[in-house]
């Protein structure tokens, strides 16, 4: 089952095929399914984070969001993938530009998590510039006079946790 998962994450990636992503999505809640009736499935956690990165490049937030809560459901290790499934959330939550101070603190504490998980790792460290690109990404709204104020906090945490 895992290497079918795998095989429709790959063809949803490759050739942008939502109909993949949505076979896969199926076949990733039925394993979560069985997983709640006492059965332990034998498939790897890192393709809930997988499905949902697929499911945000191809625009289907709801799959994302469903795939991310699944993930998170199963208390993660602190590796790329706990990073992963924090900048994918980070994006979902992700206001518009039109967005109020309070809706883009949700985006951000979901890259900082990101940023302080990949510090303590060199190998991970790609992560945390990756988390400090879609930060300011998202708080480029912020960055005006009389609203640039209220990321003080969040841009001290930010160059702090890329020393």
């Amino acid at each position: 089952m895992e290497r079918d998962i795998r095989q429709y994450l790959t063809e949803a990636k490759e050739r942008q095929d939502s109909g993949a992503l949505q076979s896969a999505y199926r076949l990733l809640e039925n394993v979560a399914v069985v997983g709640t009736s006492g059965r332990t499935p034998r498939i790897a956690r890192e393709l809930y984070v997988v499905c949902a990165e697929a499911a945000l490049q191809l625009g289907c937030l709801e799959i994302s969001t469903a795939c991310l809560k699944m993930y998170f459901e199963g208390n993660p290790p602190d590796n790329q993938f706990l990073c992963r499934a924090y900048l994918c959330r980070g994006q979902l939550k992700s206001p518009p530009a039109t967005g109020s101070v309070g809706d883009f603190e949700e985006a951000v504490l979901c890259f900082l998590k990101a940023i302080e998980i990949s510090k303590h790792e060199p190998r991970y460290f790609f992560l945390a510039f990756n988390a400090s690109v879609l930060y300011l990404q998202t708080v480029r709204p912020l960055l005006q006079p009389g609203r640039c104020r209220h990321l003080v906090p969040s841009l001290r945490q930010m160059s702090r946790g890329r020393r």
